[in-house]
């Protein structure tokens, strides 16, 4: 039971006993205070429908509306509560903040341009009410907002990057700030999320130095922490233990290479991949692997005698890839068609661009037909929607 549920209770008991007491004294002349229950009554009421509420505009928003078979018209009295907490919030700041969160789906749905005032307004009201609400409220707080700034990143909102992981850190912090959650497992995806929200929000030291979360930043020193890298570099190796074991090695090891590629730090990422084809875990090994041949492909044009001395063959590792992507499709069935299509169109282009690639350094480089060649994968890339379609771009438009 959260914290304000919990008080809400107490309010209703605390009344009703005030109730029973002009009862059993028979005190005629006392005013009963059947408003005053009526009204603990229905904040508690109003508060849970709300709660509920949200979490499916949540749900068929931005997680999967498919698996609802009711929608919002399908909610009784909605309507009604929703316009009595329009007009009265009891001067209750959660009931406040979920009417906005309310408010700010709705806008998300309706495509209403003021979406980004009500995330700031909730932004805002949070900051106010820091420490006068409970941490078990302010993490379901900040994980509705994860779920806000993510679709604002998804659709190329990048100035959202660093609020999603300002709302990813402000949760995690609440979380293992209670007592009792010490032993609570740190989901391996959340980890992973964190990792690529840090390592795609740019640099920017000042705003990481802001970022307090347990085990990241130095404790009981005046010490902060000295770069974006430093920040990254200390969450990875932290909350690696947070994680449960049966993919615990995975996701570490994927996070820490990607990590070391993102700095270009390609020796140390492929010394750190080792043989990707051992790892357990279909979603985090596909990204492996994917990580795996990007690492590959640097390597090949500044560092070749490593693949040379390790007998590496780029294109055996791709056919290799794509076989366990054929073999998922017509057989395991454990991804997907829709991100199944995500992996074949990377391994597509991918092989176009490494077999362009080889061909840079001959008189080929110099025909219209390569140069053509060129840019058509560049645009191919631009049209598709692959997994670091960023990093695929990049590298073509280098050759």
């Amino acid at each position: 039971m959260d914290n304000q549920t919990h008080k809400l209770l107490k309010k209703i008991e605390r009344e009703k006993q005030k109730r029973e007491e002009i009862e059993r004294t028979g005190r005629r002349d006392k005013e009963p205070n059947l408003l005053n229950l009526s009204d603990a009554l229905d904040e508690f009421y109003f508060l849970s429908k709300l709660k509920n509420y949200c979490a499916y505009l949540s749900y068929t928003r931005f997680t999967n509306p498919n698996l609802t078979h009711y929608d919002k018209k399908d909610f009784r009295l909605m309507r009604e509560i929703l316009r009595e907490v329009d007009l009265d919030d009891f001067d209750n700041p959660v009931l406040r903040i979920y009417n906005r969160i309310r408010l700010l789906f709705e806008a998300c749905e309706l495509g209403l341009s003021t979406d980004e005032d009500i995330y700031n307004e909730v932004v805002e009201i949070l900051d106010e009410t820091d420490g006068c609400i409970s941490f078990e409220e302010e993490i379901e707080f900040h994980s509705y907002l994860c779920n806000y700034a993510i679709d604002k990143v998804n659709r190329n909102k990048n100035s959202f990057k660093k609020r999603l992981l300002f709302h990813y850190v402000k949760a995690l912090d609440k979380t293992y700030q209670i007592p009792s959650n010490s032993g609570v497992p740190l989901p391996p995806a959340t980890y992973k999320n964190v990792v690529k929200t840090a390592l795609f929000s740019g640099e920017d030291t000042v705003f990481f130095q802001s970022l307090q979360l347990i085990g990241v930043q130095p404790s009981g020193t005046h010490k902060s922490i000295g770069s974006t890298y430093e920040w990254i570099e200390n969450f990875i190796h932290y909350y690696k233990k947070k994680m449960d074991g049966d993919h615990r090695e995975s996701y570490h090891t994927y996070c820490e290479a990607l990590l070391y590629f993102e700095y270009k730090k390609f020796g140390r990422a492929y010394r750190t991949l080792g043989n990707p084809l051992h790892l357990q875990g279909m979603f985090i090994n596909l990204d492996i692997r994917l990580l795996h041949l990007m690492v590959l492909y640097e390597l090949f044009n500044r560092r070749p005698t490593i693949l040379e001395n390790d007998d590496i063959e780029i294109l055996k590792i791709l056919d290799n890839f794509r076989h366990q992507l054929r073999d998922d499709e017509n057989r395991k069935h454990q991804i997907s068609s829709q991100y199944l299509e995500l992996f074949k169109q990377f391994a597509k282009l991918y092989r176009r661009l490494y077999q362009l690639n080889i061909k840079v350094g001959g008189m080929e480089r110099k025909l219209p037909k390569f140069v053509r060649a060129i840019e058509e994968l560049i645009l191919d890339v631009l049209n598709k929607t692959p997994p670091y379609k960023h990093w695929l771009l990049e590298k073509a438009k280098e050759l």
